[in-house]
């Protein structure tokens, strides 16, 4: 498909795989169209080939794939962001409603 809107690339993948697709109607709206081309291919395959130059991201869960933004990756990419998150040391011990130490409980 050539210019195609994302909405109809899934229909396509449904009809051949028996698979249904959840997402929220924005989020293939800002994704925009995309252009692929697909023969023959595994369905985890499809998919990265349709998403791979938008922001978007799935999951597969039972028969339904669930069209989500890649926000976690965005946030582990930016260095900036993780070097702001100070870091502390905690030190304890786990106890029991008496105050005793728990086996194993000391960290």
């Amino acid at each position: 498909m050539r210019h195609a809107p994302l909405q109809k690339v899934f229909k396509a993948i449904q009809k051949q795989t028996g698979y249904n697709f959840s997402y929220p109607y924005e989020l293939l709206e800002k994704a925009g169209k995309v252009d692929v081309k697909i023969y023959n291919a595994p369905l985890q395959d499809a998919l990265q080939l349709c998403l791979q130059k938008t922001e978007l991201t799935y999951s597969i869960v039972d028969k339904t794939i669930v069209i989500k933004e890649k926000e976690a990756e965005k946030t582990i990419s930016n260095p900036v962001a993780l070097s702001a998150i100070p870091l502390k040391i905690i030190f304890g011990k786990v106890t029991d409603e008496n105050g005793k130490p728990l086996q194993g409980g000391r960290y």
